[in-house]
């Protein structure tokens, strides 16, 4: 018996006939990367299209959640939109979505003991033996045009590559300073991190919020998509994937599933639940080998009052990151739809040190201990704020917030871009999804990027945004195509 979601987000379980276990294109995961592909391919391929959720909702890591039934929502994964991210803003004009820009006001610092509002302060007060010519953005503009680049292949990481560049303490320094430190502290590759940074350092600087959440794009696509005939089975996680004669089998705590071409929307995480010659054949690759998910750990709050407009006086403190406490990085939303919920995401980090705790002190204590060590934080960024107990609080532990290339690949991010379209070659498989475009990542850009790649690619659609090499062999696509639309369209069962 698989699971259809109707549009009122009931569920009607319907005992499908053995026919209609048939998938002419099977998508496996409904996160933003596969309920795209989904909603672009359901516009002509109707109920040719099955996508299989493991959870009883679609989004994967844009996840919002609301402090009361049926109430606001704020995100717990996902949160905005920056600039220069043009196909999400274009995807949010087609669906519709009404955006918020909310630029940043003030900032807290806290490292070694020191109070700044502006990384050049904490420098000039925290580390005596950094120059003061080597500000934030002058040492990134070091390590990205300097000469030393040139040899970017000699080290052995990334962490290795900013202290010969920059300097031992100015490595400290960037560390403590940047919201981000696994990006510091992961053996990660320096050749395939410093392309990430060219990107990413452009990505700025004013922030769009959805209202409604990011969660507003999976609504929107999911409504598209089941209006087209697309067949969404939630809670059906894929456990095992093989090939029989020319069929991609499926199996689901439900039955098999039969599909001509599949689409693995599956971050490599998750592939570790994946058995099956199809999916060992993917992990066992090269490429798959060295992606590395970062383990990040959010913690939302919801409080009676906003105490933080009169936390620090003369500032509007809405962002404020510490190497004191695991706290680690706090944020506070300034668009209207969030701020109206006296919301903040008191906790954001990816030192795994930290992201480890968090995660043991949930299971240890619950959210009252949770609570309790967010307070001790609060107190030492906000000395003398009345900080109240907070009406809610939601711990959220992604084992792959984002992902990179491990130290020592010899690949670089466009190779896996391109490499995840058609994994094994021969064969109509294509991996989409953030974990596999390690250029751009993030919550939602880069997934959207990667089922842009394949939809271009494998299903011959000309969508803008395309971010992979298309010069190597891939499946014919007219004849793909021309295979897939001759099935008869079957719609839903609700």
């Amino acid at each position: 018996m698989f699971r259809n979601l109707s549009f009122l987000a009931v569920f009607i379980p319907a005992c499908l006939a053995a026919s209609d276990t048939n998938c002419p294109v099977a998508i496996v995961g409904g996160g933003a990367g596969g309920l795209h592909t989904a909603f672009r391919l359901g516009a002509t391929m109707h109920g040719d299209v099955c996508l299989f959720e493991k959870e009883s909702q679609l989004g994967g890591r844009v996840k919002d959640v609301a402090r009361t039934t049926g109430g606001p929502v704020y995100g717990t994964g996902a949160l905005r939109v920056m600039e220069t991210q043009d196909i999400v803003f274009a995807l949010a004009k087609e669906l519709r979505i009404t955006l918020q820009e909310a630029p940043y006001l003030d900032d807290r610092i806290s490292a070694r003991g020191v109070f700044a509002y502006d990384s050049d302060t904490i420098n000039n007060l925290a580390y005596p033996q950094v120059p003061d010519s080597d500000t934030e953005t002058a040492l990134y503009d070091k390590l990205r045009f300097g000469p030393e680049r040139d040899n970017v292949d000699q080290y052995a990481d990334y962490r290795s590559y900013v202290r010969k560049v920059a300097g031992e303490e100015q490595y400290h320094f960037l560390t403590d300073v940047f919201r981000f430190r696994g990006d510091f502290t992961y053996p990660l590759s320096a050749k395939a991190y410093l392309q990430f940074l060219d990107e990413d350092w452009d990505v700025c600087c004013v922030g769009s919020y959805p209202v409604g959440g990011m969660s507003a794009f999976i609504r929107a696509m999911e409504a598209k998509a089941l209006a087209a005939g697309v067949r969404i089975y939630y809670s059906s996680p894929i456990s095992k994937i093989v090939k029989r004669g020319s069929h991609y089998v499926l199996t689901t705590p439900d039955g098999e599933v039969r599909a001509d071409r599949l689409v693995i929307a599956v971050d490599s995480e998750g592939m570790k639940h994946i058995s099956g010659e199809i999916a060992h054949q993917i992990k066992s690759q090269p490429q798959f080998k060295d992606i590395v998910g970062i383990k990040v750990a959010t913690v939302t709050q919801w409080y009676p009052d906003a105490w933080w407009l009169k936390a620090v006086p003369n500032k509007d403190i809405r962002r404020a990151w510490t190497t004191e406490s695991c706290v680690n990085a706090l944020e506070i939303p300034i668009n209207p739809y969030a701020a109206d919920q006296k919301v903040m995401r008191s906790v954001y980090v990816d030192d795994l040190q930290c992201v480890n705790f968090w995660e043991q002190t949930y299971q240890r204590g619950g959210t009252a201990a949770v609570e309790a060590e967010i307070k001790h934080g609060f107190e030492y960024l906000f000395p003398g704020a009345a900080i109240p107990d907070p009406l809610k609080t939601y711990v959220q532990i992604w084992p792959a917030g984002w992902h990179f290339l491990r130290a020592g690949s010899p690949y670089n991010n466009l190779d896996i871009a391109s490499w995840a379209i058609q994994p094994i070659a021969g064969e109509a498989v294509s991996l989409v999804g953030e974990s596999y475009n390690t250029q751009r990542s993030g919550w939602t850009d880069g997934a959207y990027k990667s089922s842009i790649n394949t939809l271009n690619t494998m299903f011959g659609m000309n969508l803008p945004g395309q971010t992979a090499d298309l010069s190597g062999p891939m499946i014919p696509v007219s004849k793909a195509v021309k295979r897939e639309r001759s099935v008869k369209v079957q719609g839903p069962r609700r």
